[in-house]
């Protein structure tokens, strides 16, 4: 029930950005990596929303270590991308925050393959 809530509230988000970009003459990047960003962070929470589902349907109460590990390394990409959003306000003073949260991206989707 939390995952739908939340999985409404992202859709939510991403009417609310994408009106921002439509309305917005000047925007800080490109309108299309706006436009695309949100649209995989979407498609990411649905996803998951699809895997609570499947997991509430089939009743599945034990998980292969695999499948734990990759758990692990969504919630810690999604602790990344909270901590990098603000900082994309002034990439000119975080830059050097960024490009560490990059490189922990980088060795996340190492990990992931």
């Amino acid at each position: 029930l939390e995952i739908v809530e939340r999985e409404h509230d992202a859709d939510e988000i991403t009417r609310e950005v994408l009106n921002t970009v439509r309305r917005t003459f000047l925007t800080p990047f490109d309108r299309s990596a706006i436009s695309g960003l949100i649209a995989s962070m979407d498609d990411a929470i649905d996803e998951m929303q699809k895997t609570a589902g499947a997991v509430a349907l089939y009743d599945v109460t034990s998980f292969d270590q695999e499948m734990i590990d990759m758990a692990a390394i969504i919630v810690d990409a999604a602790r990344l991308t909270a901590e990098a959003m603000p900082l994309l306000r002034d990439v000119a003073d975080n830059g050097d925050r960024l490009c560490i949260r990059s490189y922990c991206r980088a060795e996340l989707w190492s990990q992931a393959l």
